[in-house]
């Protein structure tokens, strides 16, 4: 229906503007005609609080730009249009506007505060592969290619039985954790550290064989690119230079599906190549986070269960470039594992579909977690044990309107100085969601 508005809507407004000839308002409708618009429109509505009178967890991120930092109370409204024209029957045009506003406590209720053009490319079907040129997703296992974006070249060429991807981007909104860290040195910064304006180059070959399914991917990071610092109040040489600093990424996923039952193996790796230059510690090795994960799923028809562990390691987690709805990473509501080091994490999920409403339950524990990477007066790494119970459904009223929502408490025990403490978060989250 909204897209037989908005084309109408066009129409109209072409008849409005005068158009002096048959002949233009002739290309404009065909124009419309060849138009694909899809999208969606989303409200959420995100509390959280604890039992310190603060609202900032040790693995907690933001619900608007989910970097690490506070939880607040705050209405988020989106709204999302993807067009596609095809100019012919090999090009094809496509943009992807955003419309984002937010309301707090703090803000009030004000306007939308940002609109973007976040995809506009053309996609060319040679017959042999098919190219994108211009901005668009990074689609990698690192990044979420609905959210992250790059200037660049990606192309997909069917071989067989895989499908070989490649992509250059020249520029980039990623962002990588601790890529001017040393993983052995007690100033090592936990804030996340933009690398926009360096070179990203991946490859990627996915397929199938029998019940198993497979892909791996490479990316690197160029070194080089914009003089970019990370502020962190535990530093002494807090304000460090990114210039040099770069990256290369590995991801191996394996699937195997066998009826009912789905087993998944996954590990990536994002090991930092950093100047000697940017480091205060010129003995350290450059540090390499890993992620390793094993989950097992199986679909009893009324209840869909699934259990599974992670291991992240000891120079750290984040498997990310800078988005923890990367599929490289395991996600939880309060918690992340790309914010853990040297843990052990354990999941289990169960989900019960009762006609238009699903209901759902999880629980995350860890085990042997070196928490970020503060160390206490002693140098020893500050141990920071965590679990976390969700409880959730949604609600597919229709085929386009769905309503879910969830209740997520999380408890970390941190021990520092010999001495422990315990943190009890809450979180909720209402959301509507219309698509079309």
């Amino acid at each position: 229906m909204i897209k037989n508005v908005i084309k109408l809507s066009l129409v109209a407004a072409t008849a409005v503007a005068g158009i002096s000839t048959a002949s233009s308002a002739g290309k404009l409708e065909d124009a419309i005609k060849n138009t694909d618009l899809t999208g969606y429109v989303r409200y959420r509505y995100t509390d959280g609080s604890n039992d310190q009178n603060t609202s900032e967890g040790p693995f907690s991120r933001d619900p608007i730009t989910n970097a690490p930092g506070a939880i607040e109370q705050t209405h988020q409204y989106r709204t999302v249009f993807d067009i596609k024209s095809k100019v012919n029957d090999m090009v094809t045009a496509n943009l992807r506007t955003d419309l984002q506003g937010t309301i707090t406590d703090e803000t009030g209720d004000q306007d939308p505060n940002l609109l973007t053009f976040t995809h506009a490319n053309f996609i060319f079907n040679t017959g042999f592969a098919t190219i994108t040129a211009g901005k668009q997703g990074v689609p990698t296992p690192f990044a979420d290619a609905l959210e992250q974006q790059g200037t660049g070249v990606v192309a997909v060429l069917p071989a067989g039985p895989v499908n070989i991807a490649a992509g250059w981007f020249f520029n980039t909104d990623v962002t990588s954790g601790n890529i001017n860290a040393d993983a052995n040195s007690t100033d090592r910064p936990a804030n996340a550290a933009p690398v926009g304006a360096h070179n990203l180059v991946a490859l990627g070959v996915m397929g199938k064989a029998s019940v198993v399914d497979f892909g791996v991917w490479l990316a690197k990071l160029s070194d080089g690119g914009d003089s970019n610092s990370v502020t962190d109040a535990n530093s002494p040489d807090s304000n460090t230079s990114l210039e040099g600093a770069g990256a290369t990424a590995i991801n191996l996923n394996v699937g195997v599906n066998i009826g009912t039952l789905k087993i998944e193996v996954n590990h990536a790796q994002v090991a930092y190549d950093i100047d000697e230059s940017l480091k205060t510690d010129k003995t350290t090795d450059d540090p390499t986070n890993t992620q390793t994960r094993v989950m097992g799923t199986i679909d009893a028809g009324t209840v869909q269960a699934t259990i599974g562990v992670i291991l992240t390691g000891e120079d750290g987690g984040d498997v990310t470039f800078g988005d923890t709805d990367a599929k490289a990473n395991f996600d939880g509501r309060d918690f992340h594992a790309s914010s853990t080091r040297d843990a052990t994490i354990f999941n289990f999920k169960a989900a019960m579909p009762l006609g238009a409403v699903t209901l759902w339950a999880q629980h995350i524990t860890t085990d042997d977690t070196d928490g970020q990477s503060a160390k206490d007066a002693n140098g020893k790494d500050v141990e920071t044990d965590a679990t976390e119970t969700s409880l959730g459904f949604n609600y597919a009223m229709t085929k386009n309107f769905s309503i879910s929502g969830y209740y997520a408490q999380a408890e970390y025990i941190n021990e520092k100085d010999s001495e422990e403490t315990e943190d009890t978060y809450d979180k909720q989250r209402i959301e509507m969601k219309y698509t079309f």
